[in-house]
């Protein structure tokens, strides 16, 4: 896990000299964390620039949650392990991408138009369709990270939430905003060629953290990550008209939820 550390250090030494250093990773932390950090005006607009160095945090806290799992797993049952570390990554998160896929899942449900989907997913009230697509999610994660073993569990946990965050930055890259909300701004961030840009660096921080922790398996989450995010902004496109910060939300925690199973499939295959 040394070189792990190492990468994500470097990483973080680079991100310095990028679109806004060090105010760039704070209002991150301040978007996609719990982390206390002093929120300032137009720190919105700065993560959304800094969108690309969206797998670095997903590194820091797939190292707390993945630090906390093998912990956890050295003296918890595995069904606790992930229960913990599952309920762990939402309250680093803030609940936020987990609220997202509750209300992803009421407007996913909705029969009807685009606008009818749209309300059902800004309503403030969660709906069976929401719990429903949400406990499968949420099962399944808590299943894949019990089944894992001591040995692999930090740079499985790990490698998961870096693949979560690139499944942001792939989403917003390949959809359109289908909503003037939160969302916007990153949308409009991965437009053109800076958009591109943005995708490259995160694509190849992402594969260097990966590689590192899992090698080939590692790849083959992000992968999975990846297409995840590109069939859910299918579907939000061709349901909602476009993305919205729900939907991303919702991207995170289901593409986590993927690569996890897959790599656990892929573990247990080769024993």
């Amino acid at each position: 896990m040394q070189h792990v550390l190492e990468t994500v250090k470097g990483g973080f030494k680079e991100a310095l000299t990028v679109d806004g250093g060090l105010r760039g990773l704070k209002a991150l932390l301040g978007f996609l964390t719990v982390i206390p950090v002093k929120v300032e005006e137009g720190d919105i607009e700065e993560a959304a620039a800094n969108i690309h160095l969206f797998p670095l945090i997903g590194a820091l806290l797939g190292l707390i949650a993945g630090a906390a799992a093998l912990t956890f797993s050295l003296i918890l049952p595995k069904s606790l392990v992930g229960l913990l570390t599952t309920g762990l990554l939402i309250v680093l998160t803030g609940a936020h991408h987990f609220d997202g896929l509750l209300d992803f899942g009421d407007a996913l449900m909705v029969q009807g138009t685009p606008e009818a989907r749209m309300k059902a997913m800004h309503d403030q009230r969660t709906g069976a369709g929401g719990l429903a697509v949400a406990s499968t999610v949420l099962i399944a994660n808590v299943l894949a990270v019990a089944e894992l073993s001591p040995n692999t569990v930090l740079h499985a946990v790990f490698t998961a939430e870096v693949s979560a965050k690139l499944s942001m930055v792939v989403g917003a890259k390949a959809g359109k905003s289908a909503y003037p909300g939160l969302n916007r701004p990153f949308v409009e961030a991965m437009r053109g060629r800076k958009g591109l840009l943005r995708l490259t660096v995160a694509v190849a921080l992402s594969t260097a953290l990966a590689f590192v922790a899992l090698s080939s398996i590692g790849i083959l989450m992000l992968l999975t990550a990846a297409l995840t995010a590109l069939t859910l902004t299918g579907i939000a496109v061709k349901l909602f008209g476009g993305i919205t910060g729900d939907v991303l939300g919702a991207m995170n925690e289901i593409s986590r939820t993927a690569s996890l199973i897959v790599a656990l499939t892929v573990m247990k295959a080769s024993l």
